[in-house]
């Protein structure tokens, strides 16, 4: 058998009851555990296992660990079933002790041993009361030896020991009346004699005499103890060594000397949110530029008070967003007829200063650094990834379209050959091409984002429609198409997927710069560009930091769009500081191999790109490939040897959700395990589902059509359904960028470019068939509605407050629609008074 004794933390799984006499709480202390084997108890695993807990301390290591699983595995049953209803076991809890419990948990342990040992309960009480007896005693003679070395009486007992040793005095001979009743009312076997229970009142006698004895009426002497605050370091720490030896000394010493100087208080400094700008008021470079340094300025506030200020990263990555999509105003289409009438805020609506479009640029850059530190140290969902694209997409637009700029007074070498605008040289006054840079597969990586604001989803727009068409400018007069390709790949910038490392374009481009400036072009060309862009040489840097700022921008934007979690940096507390890039080079394609055996010079150049606390950074396109999913939830990850992605796969994807590849509804009927969503979808309905979802253009209406029915509505209290549902309205779906769209002339159509949509598939519907989809959702939300039990935590309440967001989210879309027709309609009727 085994006695489990406990009086202080985990004694909740000890069981009380009611005395029957005074009503008080007892609690059994002693649980003891039959039916154990000998072999059990000698294993040392098994006392490795007991005393875990006080080694390592933790969560996982508590009681419940304790009780709830090595207790239990002694003999089979649960703890609580080895409880004995037996007196003998059972007391009232101690009212105070010390901080390890040991005091409390002695007369109890003591108790159990003899128990077992065969005494009988009174015998066994005896016994603990002779132990007792003993520690008086030795507190006596301890006494009595110092108050006989002591020059003065008063020096050995303090108030505070008179008073405790009082108390045990009395303790011991009440316990010794106890004893001695049980006795009278046993007198066939007592389980004491009387000279036994009369040494016992002489012991306690003995120990108030010497207590009296002590006790003065004078305060105690002080000790003459070493003050460690006067004591050098190492002297002190040998002063106060031993272990809550502090709490007795009563030499004057003041501990609160011992916590050093109180550091000053903290003063919270407001940060203001509203203030930083509307739409309305942006009429001026100056304008967008107060802007941006009032968020810049406020995004510094929130992250040096981030253990001030709740939310801190929330707060900064959700006022950035708003600056940059609902604010600030995008760079228009080049080849929109808007742009060529003088309406972009950017480049055609007033001139800009140098010293401006420098502001600007480094506003941009400390933006995007606040924005990244922001955002990779919260936890990703498909909303807040969403938001962190688009919002890097829009500051390099923005960078984008600025740095093109001519400035009015001083214009920038830099700008004028990123934007074309510099003459080829004096002789032939002919204008060179322009450049750009390489967005990646942004419209392929987007068109499966959660956009729940209508303003994000514009913004997405916006910004592929200027990418799009800078591209197109650059090769605007080439007819042949090879030579079109062979142009544009020679003018776009920071194709950071390329396995090359630094490409033609920056070559081509510093070489310009090179020319016109005269600096050095000694080493190839691929090798100085990436010297200079790096800043490992820094004389263009230097006189052009805009190309510094500009760089990083772009690396950021490929970075956020990387479709692996692996090239982003991993969940931390991360500050401005900290998202700082640090870039090098690394020279390539030299060798050995020359003439007479000598050293070739590099050729070519790789990034290194660093930053995060010495994290190298790659925004490297990755092979994108399906990989069958092995288990888990809707929300799991594929488990494969692939990286992992960045984002939860989209909710409106049939092959996410049945885990093959899916391309038709043909590809349905052929699936053997169907997801049924925790048993809430059966069969049929499933496949119903899943055979919606492939077809994206018209998987809004059926989906909705599916769930408001009444007796699916109730599926909605699933989040896995809810995000198939969210998926399907506000995912945008493949981008349109042309004006019009292809004929269909074969069926099926051999792509799905029909299906694409400018502004997003919920955009689309709104536009051109709102009827179906707001009398669908107006039905659903009244049948959740009547659901409604009038309690809170019922299933029907997810489904009523899923409902409410929802409506919400699509009321929001539906008037940024309205807002925006009525805009249309404005400018529409102001051209044709003009």
């Amino acid at each position: 058998i085994l006695g489990v004794c406990n009086t202080g933390e985990g004694k909740e799984y000890h069981p009380e009851k009611a005395t029957a006499v005074s009503g008080g709480m007892q609690r059994c202390q002693c649980v003891v555990i039959a039916g154990v084997s000998s072999a059990t108890l000698l294993d040392g695993a098994f006392w490795y296992l007991v005393f875990r807990p006080l080694a390592n301390k933790s969560e996982d290591n508590g009681p419940a660990y304790l009780y709830e699983q090595v207790l239990p595995m002694l003999n089979g049953k649960p703890f609580a079933a080895n409880v004995t209803q037996s007196s003998d076991f059972w007391g009232l809890d101690p009212l105070h002790g010390d901080a390890t419990h040991a005091g409390m948990v002695f007369g109890p342990a003591v108790r159990c041993a003899l128990l077992f040992a065969g005494l009988s309960y009174a015998r066994a009480r005896f016994v603990e009361l002779r132990v007792r007896c003993r520690l008086a005693k030795e507190a006596q003679n301890r006494l009595a030896a110092h108050a006989s070395a002591a020059p003065n009486p008063a020096d050995c007992l303090l108030p505070a020991d008179e008073v405790l040793l009082r108390l045990v005095a009395k303790r011991l001979a009440a316990e010794g009346a106890l004893v001695a009743e049980e006795c009278a009312a046993n007198q066939d076997a007592p389980d004491a004699t009387a000279e036994e229970l009369m040494q016992v009142l002489e012991d306690s006698k003995a120990l108030s005499k010497e207590v009296e004895s002590a006790s003065q009426d004078n305060p105690p002497a002080l000790l003459d103890l070493p003050n460690p605050a006067v004591l050098p370091a190492a002297d002190a720490a040998e002063a106060v060594q031993p272990p809550l030896f502090g709490h007795l000394r009563v030499d004057g010493l003041d501990l609160e000397t011992l916590a050093g100087n109180a550091g000053e208080a903290r003063i919270l400094r407001p940060a203001e949110l509203s203030g930083v700008g509307v739409a309305e008021g942006i009429k001026e470079h100056e304008d967008a530029l107060r802007a941006m340094r009032q968020c810049v300025h406020s995004c510094v506030l929130l992250a040096n008070q981030a253990d001030q200020v709740k939310n801190s990263y929330s707060l900064r990555a959700s006022l950035i967003s708003n600056l940059l999509t609902q604010v600030l105003p995008l760079p228009l289409a080049v080849d929109s007829a808007e742009f060529n009438a003088g309406r972009c805020f950017w480049r055609g609506s007033a001139p800009m200063h140098y010293s401006t479009q420098s502001a600007v640029l480094h506003a941009l850059s400390m933006l995007s650094r606040h924005l990244a530190a922001a955002t990779l140290s919260l936890r990703a969902s498909r909303t807040l990834d969403a938001s962190r694209c688009i919002s890097f997409a829009a500051i390099a637009a923005i960078a984008d379209a600025v740095l093109r700029v001519k400035a009015m007074d001083f214009p920038s070498e830099l700008s004028l050959h990123y934007s074309g605008q510099a003459a080829a040289n004096s002789s032939a006054p002919g204008m060179l091409l322009p450049f750009c840079f390489d967005i990646g597969d942004f419209a392929l990586e987007t068109h499966s984002m959660l956009f729940v604001d209508p303003y994000l989803s514009t913004a997405r727009t916006q910004v592929l429609d200027y990418f799009v068409s800078v591209k197109e400018s650059i090769v605007s007069g080439i007819a042949d198409a090879d030579a079109r390709l062979k142009t544009l790949e020679s003018h776009t910038l920071f194709d950071f997927d390329s396995e090359d490392g630094v490409g033609e374009a920056e070559a081509l481009l510093l070489d310009q710069l090179c020319i016109q400036l005269g600096f050095s072009r000694d080493r190839p060309r691929k090798v100085q560009a990436a010297l200079y862009i790096t800043g490992e040489e820094p004389e263009l840097i230097d006189n052009f930091p805009e190309l510094a700022v500009f760089r990083d921008i772009v690396f950021y934007l490929r970075l956020m769009v990387s479709p692996d979690l692996d090239n982003l940096p991993q969940l931390a507390r991360w500050s401005a500081k900290d998202a700082a890039l640090k870039w090098t080079s690394k020279l390539t394609g030299g060798g050995g191999g020359g003439l007479f055996g000598k050293k070739e010079e590099p050729t070519a150049a790789l990034w290194i790109v660093q930053g995060f606390r010495g994290m190298e950074l790659k925004a490297v396109k990755p092979v994108r490939s399906f990989q069958k999913k092995q288990g888990g939830g809707f929300f799991g990850l594929f488990k494969s040897e692939g990286p992992k992605p960045r984002a939860p796969p989209s909710g409106a994807d049939p092959s996410s959700l049945v885990g093959e590849v899916i391309k038709s509804e043909d590809d349905v009927l052929h699936i053997q395990n169907l997801p049924d969503f925790n048993g809430r979808v059966s069969p049929s309905q499933a496949e119903l589902l899943i055979q919606y979802l492939t077809v994206p253009y018209l998987r809004i209406p059926l989906v909705l059509q599916f769930f408001s029915d009444q007796a699916r509505l109730h599926l909605l209290d699933s989040e896995d359904l809810q995000n198939v549902l969210d998926s399907c309205l506000f995912e945008p779906g493949l981008w349109q960028h042309t004006k019009t769209k292809p004929d269909i002339e074969v069926i099926p159509p051999p792509g799905r470019d029909h299906a694409a949509t400018p502004c997003g598939l919920l955009a689309n519907e709104l536009v051109y068939s709102p009827g179906p989809l707001l009398s669908s959702l107006d039905g659903m939300l009244t049948r959740a509605l009547d659901l409604d039990t009038g309690a809170y935590g019922t299933p029907a309440t997810h489904v009523i407050l899923y409902m409410v967001r929802l409506v919400s989210r699509v009321a929001e879309y539906a008037a940024f629609v309205v807002q925006n027709s009525r805009w249309r309609e404005k400018m529409a009727g102001s051209e044709e008074v003009a």
